[in-house]
């Protein structure tokens, strides 16, 4: 766009503030046109650190209109494309329309003044253009304000603010007030440089100490919360003081009709759609009982900011959170342990939050909030995320287990405390069974193979020609585990996923088969057990050794057959005590193999029925079974082999404009004054506008997925690290192996190992259904407290909720008129 110059008078702390108008159109058939909140938009070039904002003389439009922030959201993105920007910016601007009728808790028709939302882009040369052009469309950005420099001073974040009625949707369709949105009061922080996800949370968190909210909402952008979602977790805090930080159930996006068809048949997605299910009925139940979640999603999260402290406080949870961010001026931590606990930031904050000296927090995780999230498809990008979870989330537990003592200075009473040290407990046995869990599906395999070749081949000395390559195919069989394993850690050791993809899709294949086998051999084991009669089994036996008696307890004169009868009753005795022994055995494997099968797929599918969400069970649990022996052996050894890499990996990049520099100048009369390089020609800027909406549409059309370009940066010492830890693993797990197969009883062993397995799924069981009583519990106080609504819902709340119905029934309409594949039900259902 052609700049011009312009005088601009800068504020009494020296810094650049411009208003501009914004284009004609975004306010044509809007219902707020007049005051300058709507008709301006605001540029801020901030020259400072975001821990400096407020001290530099910096505001913020929201906090000038002296409103109360109920919810500040911030919707953090790098380089993602203007499909998944849209998608989140649309279901924001939904749950604020829902704020606006809810009609309760002061929530009412003026709810858009109390919620902003903040969009931090990290990295100007990183953004996508289109997403910049739907900001543009938006009123939200325009072009032709930044500025490089103030004085000298590199802009570190160029702030533009403004109060926007206009939203796209996924389908690049425009809504407005006509179709019965509500405003939303935007900033838009386009970071100078790249800095990564945590600095873009600093800038937040410094927004929001001038804003001064009672909940912070942290999302991702693609990601897509439900329309109530915003309302629930406020609620939430605000039915709770207690509560510090929650979070609602993230979802796999699997899309509808075919596309949800072709998730189902691709068994990565399913998979993931299963693992996500699961972890949100039985982990974030328990876990809520208890009173400490272990990790609150970065991607759909909620904190009472209060409960945050400052973030330049060096000693409150803000802190400890911002610890593994590298700045200029500032020591970080170097060693490997701590570069990997911060890939696992959210985590850090979690339990700082429950660890707070003279505070009582906990957390808190609220089922009907839910939102929608992408899930990689592929399997280079779904061992890229894994490695970040896995190796955060290891770190992670190791500081919390180091650092429990904290609980026991905090305000919590004393029963809090208790209850926090035994789901420590618990989730140290959890954390120990993970490190052994590829030594126990060694030594698993082992076993169940060993009887897959009695069963396939009981004539092992037989020289028959079918009897020899039953054997060779079972050695082969029999080895190809441990080949997969070895070549496994070869590769992956330092390797780029993307340039082995093939390869572990491969390994991948023969793991699942691999895991196929094993399934059918327990059950058919299991099978087996129940067949068994063991009163039969016992009567015979106890007939032999009877008949034997007898023969034992006949009387002689003779010595010798006084001798030979002394010993047959030992035997006797010796075999009676050994057949005891072993049908006691048989008993235990038998309610062993029952109480194990009950607490895997019995507790999964009690879990998802008391919780009235159990399609998966039918729909993804067969994909999930075939990729779990993947998950224990693949992403574990991927992850341990890539400790050393700490990075979040970089994507493609655009090229930035070079920005004009700015340079005062002081008057006569005290007032310092500026000419700046602005797009000034309200024409050129209205011009511009239409040019980026034609731009956007046809970027949509002719939309190409971005390339990934990786430039790795690792140093030897976290190199080193990386090969000690995963020796360490190594040398443990194949200890366990050596010990497990050296046993003489194997059947006491899996005894043990599928007890275990027993008890960590009943104490998982127990928490679903103390959440679903206490979720019972305040639906009933819900129920009784309805007398406090602030206010009855009005014509107009009505009027404006049938516009934002019918507006829905246009646009499904059209979609279908252009050739979408929403069904006349669809449709229906909306309506």
């Amino acid at each position: 766009m052609t700049r011009s110059k312009k005088t601009v008078k800068l504020s009494q702390s020296g810094n650049l503030v411009v208003k501009s108008r914004v284009p004609e159109e975004v306010l044509q058939g809007e219902k707020f046109t007049s005051t300058e909140e709507f008709a301006t938009m605001r540029y801020t070039a901030a020259t400072c650190d975001p821990d400096d904002y407020a001290a530099k003389g910096f505001n913020l439009r929201a906090s000038n209109y002296r409103r109360t922030t109920e919810i500040f959201v911030v919707v953090t993105m790098y380089n993602e494309d203007v499909d998944l920007f849209n998608r989140t910016m649309f279901a924001l601007a939904e749950n604020i329309r829902h704020l606006s009728f809810v009609g309760a808790h002061g929530w009412d028709l003026n709810a858009w003044k109390k919620v902003v939302v903040c969009i931090v882009s990290d990295g100007r040369s990183k953004v996508n253009p289109d997403v910049l052009r739907a900001l543009e469309v938006m009123g939200v950005y325009q072009d032709g304000l930044a500025q490089a420099s103030i004085n000298s001073e590199p802009v570190e974040g160029h702030i533009y603010e403004y109060t926007t009625q206009k939203f796209y949707d996924q389908n690049l369709n425009l809504w407005g007030g006509a179709d019965g949105m509500v405003p939303m009061q935007t900033i838009f922080c386009l970071k100078e440089k790249n800095a990564k996800k945590i600095n873009s949370h600093r800038w937040f968190f410094n927004f929001a100490e001038i804003i001064q909210p009672r909940v912070c909402v942290l999302i991702d952008v693609g990601t897509k919360p439900s329309s109530s979602s915003l309302y629930h977790l406020w609620e939430s805090f605000y039915r709770n003081e207690q509560i510090a930080g929650a979070c609602g159930e993230i979802r796999a996006d699997m899309g509808r009709g075919l596309t949800y068809l072709n998730n189902l048949l691709n068994p990565l997605v399913a998979s993931q759609n299963f693992e996500y299910k699961i972890s949100n009925l039985m982990d974030k139940s328990l876990e809520s009982v208890f009173g400490y979640i272990s990790v609150l999603p970065g991607a759909f999260s909620a904190y009472r900011f209060k409960a945050l402290g400052s973030p330049k406080d060096s000693h409150g949870p803000l802190a400890r959170y911002f610890e593994g961010e590298q700045r200029k001026g500032q020591t970080s931590h170097k060693s490997a342990f701590y570069a990997n606990l911060y890939l696992a930031e959210d985590r850090i904050l979690c339990f700082e939050l429950i660890a707070s000296r003279n505070a009582r927090w906990i957390l808190h995780y609220e089922s009907r909030a839910y939102a929608r999230t992408d899930v990689p498809d592929n399997v280079p990008e779904f061992l890229s995320q894994r490695r970040r979870w896995l190796n955060g989330s290891l770190f992670a537990a190791f500081y919390a287990f180091g650092n429990l003592a904290q609980i026991w200075r905090t305000r919590h009473n004393v029963l809090r405390k208790l209850v926090f040290t035994i789901q420590y407990l618990y989730n140290m046995a959890n954390q120990v069974f993970s490190w052994f869990i590829l030594g126990n599906f060694a030594a698993t395999f082992f076993f169940l193979f060993s009887e897959l070749k009695e069963v396939m081949n009981p004539d092992k000395l037989s020289s028959t020609m079918s009897s020899k390559i039953i054997n060779t195919l079972l050695t082969a069989a029999e080895i190809s585990y441990p080949v997969a394993l070895v070549c496994l850690f070869l590769i992956s050791f330092g390797n780029r996923p993307q340039a082995f993809g093939a390869f572990y899709t491969i390994v991948m294949i023969i793991l699942g088969l691999v895991g196929v086998v094993m399934i059918i051999l327990l059950f058919s084991r299991a099978v087996e057990i129940f067949s068994v009669n063991v009163s039969t089994l016992s009567s015979d036996y106890f007939n032999l050794l009877s008949d034997a008696a007898m023969l034992s307890n006949t009387p002689s004169n003779d010595t010798m057959s006084f001798m030979m009868n002394t010993v047959m009753w030992q035997v006797v005795d010796i075999m009676h005590t050994n057949l005891q022994k072993n049908l006691t055995l048989s008993i235990t494997l038998r309610i062993t193999y029952i109480m194990t099968l009950v607490s895997t797929y019995g507790v999964m599918f009690l879990a998802s029925l008391l919780q009235f969400d159990i399609a998966h069970m039918f729909t993804c649990i067969i994909q999930y079974t075939l990729l779990l022996p993947s998950y224990i052996n693949v992403l574990t050894i991927y992850a341990l082999a890539n400790t050393h890499d700490v990075s979040w990996g970089t994507k493609g990049e655009t090229n930035a404009e070079i920005l004009p520099q700015v340079a005062a100048v002081k008057q006569k009369d005290g007032s310092v004054v500026a000419k700046v390089n602005v797009a000034a020609d309200h024409n050129d800027i209205s011009a511009h506008y239409e040019q980026s909406k034609q731009q956007l549409m046809q970027s949509m059309r002719d939309a190409k997925p971005m390339e990934s370009k990786f430039k790795p940066n690792q140093e030897d010492e976290y190199r080193g690290f990386r090969t000690k830890l995963l020796l360490w693993y190594l040398v443990t797990n194949t200890a366990l192996f050596i010990l497990a197969v050296s046993l003489t009883n194997t059947d006491m062993y899996m005894i043990i190992l599928l007890s275990s397995i027993c008890v960590i799924q009943s104490i998982k069981i127990i928490g679903v259904l103390c959440f679903v009583v206490g979720n019972i519990y305040k639906e009933i106080r819900r129920c009784f407290g309805r007398g406090r609504r602030s206010g009855a819902v009005g014509a107009g709340t009505i009027d404006a909720q049938n516009d934002y119905r019918l507006s829905r029934l246009d646009r499904r309409g059209s979609d279908a008129s252009i050739g979408s594949q929403a069904s006349s039900s669809t449709i229906l259902a909306q309506g």
